[in-house]
C-alpha cells in the first residue's frame, strides 16, 4: 500500500498514527478486523483536526447512514466514543469542549455542502440525531451560521461570519430536508431528530415544533404515525417549563 512507499510516508501527516490504525495483514482486511480499523481510524478525528477531521467525519456519516448494519453500529459507536473520550474530565457545562465544537462545526459544513442530497440526507440526519442524543455537550457548541439572505443594503455580507448555537442551525438544516421530500425514511428520521431537539431553548424549540406540525400533516400515513408516536414520547420526557405548561 501507500504506507510502504517511503517518499509518501515522509510527507503524509501523522503517518505513524495512520499506519497504526490500519491492519497490517491484508488477508485479514475483512469482517471484525476491518470494523476495528474503523474504530482506530476514528481516533484521528480529534487527534489531527487540521488534516483528517473533515474526510473522516464525512466517511463516518456515510457509514452511519449506510445499509450495512454492522458497519453502522461500528461507525456510530466509534464516533460517540472518540468524542466522549476527548471530553472526559471536562467540567464546563456552559460551553462545548473543543472536540465537540470541532465535530459540530465540521458536520454543519458537510451538511451545507450536501444539502438535499439523495445520497447523504438520510445519513446526515441520522448522524446529527446520534450526536444530539448521545453527546449532550454538543448542544452547547457554536457553529458558523448559514449565510443570511442577500439584501440590497449589504447587511448579509456584514453578518455572514457570525456564529450560532448548534441546535439553532441543525434544526433548520433538518427542516430543509423535509421540504418537497417524498422519501418516507428520510421524513421519519427528520421527525425523530426534531423531537430530540425539543429540549433545546428557543428559537430551536419553536422551529422544531413547527417542523413537527408539518410532518403531522404529511400525506404519508406512516410519517404521520411515526411523528405522532415520537412527539408523544418526547413530550412525556419534557419538563413542564419546556412544554409551556
Amino acid at each position: 500500500g501507500l504506507l510502504s512507499v517511503p517518499r509518501i510516508v515522509a510527507v503524509m501527516p501523522e503517518a505513524a498514527a495512520v499506519s497504526a490504525a490500519l491492519p497490517t495483514d491484508d488477508d485479514q482486511l475483512t469482517g471484525v478486523v476491518s470494523l476495528e480499523a474503523v474504530r482506530r481510524l476514528t481516533g484521528l478525528l480529534t487527534a489531527s483536526p487540521q488534516y483528517y477531521t473533515k474526510a473522516l467525519l464525512e466517511g463516518l456519516v456515510a457509514s452511519i447512514g449506510g445499509v450495512d448494519a454492522a458497519l453502522t453500529r461500528a461507525a456510530s459507536s466509534a464516533l460517540v466514543d472518540v468524542i466522549l473520550a476527548a471530553t472526559a474530565g471536562s467540567s464546563s457545562s456552559q460551553s462545548a469542549h473543543p472536540a465537540e465544537a470541532l465535530v459540530a462545526s465540521t458536520l454543519v459544513d458537510i451538511w451545507q455542502r450536501h444539502a438535499k442530497s439523495s445520497r447523504m440526507a438520510g445519513p446526515l440526519l441520522r448522524t446529527a440525531d446520534l450526536l444530539v442524543t448521545q453527546v449532550p455537550g454538543i448542544m452547547s457548541a457554536r457553529v458558523p451560521a448559514p449565510p443570511p439572505a442577500a439584501s440590497s443594503s449589504g447587511a448579509a455580507a456584514a453578518t455572514s461570519s457570525a456564529d450560532a448555537p448548534f441546535p439553532d442551525v441543525v434544526v433548520e438544516l433538518c427542516r430543509a430536508e423535509t421540504r418537497q421530500c417524498s422519501d418516507v425514511a428520510r421524513l421519519e428520521s427528520a421527525a425523530s431528530m426534531l423531537c430530540h431537539l425539543l429540549p433545546a431553548p428557543n428559537p430551536c424549540r419553536t422551529s422544531a415544533y413547527q417542523g413537527l406540525l408539518v410532518l403531522l400533516g404529511s400525506k404519508y400515513p406512516k410519517v404521520r404515525r411515526h411523528t405522532a408516536e415520537q412527539l408523544y414520547l418526547a413530550l412525556l420526557a419534557l419538563e413542564p417549563t419546556e412544554t409551556g405548561g
